[in-house]
């Protein structure tokens, strides 16, 4: 599925194609514990490590999406279907994405 990673210690937005689970999702940010946020109107979510301050290195980078908090180290962004209760492609264009991240 459609779906992004974004890698601060690079600075770096790119399109990745996504597995439909968490675990997926889990492997790719390096942690097992995962946390979300929704961006937005919940059709899109942010997964990130849930203790990203607590493993966070000189080297994880930093970063932000619109207002929401901090997170350090990489994320996923991917779709989210509330009718099916699944993660689904993305509907955010690359463009449209890289305008809402700051990198810290």
């Amino acid at each position: 599925m459609k779906a992004f990673l974004i890698n601060p210690a690079h600075k770096q937005i790119e399109p990745i194609d996504l597995q439909k689970t968490e675990e997926d999702i889990a492997l790719i940010v390096g942690q097992k514990d995962i946390g979300f946020d929704d961006l937005g109107n919940s059709a899109n979510r942010l997964y990130f490590d849930e203790a990203c301050f607590i493993h966070e290195t000189p080297e994880s980078g930093r970063f932000k999406v619109d207002s929401l908090p901090p997170v350090a180290g990489k994320a996923v962004v991917v779709g989210w279907n509330a009718d099916t209760n699944s993660l689904a492609d993305t509907g955010l264009s690359l463009d449209a994405l890289r305008v809402r991240v700051s990198f810290l």
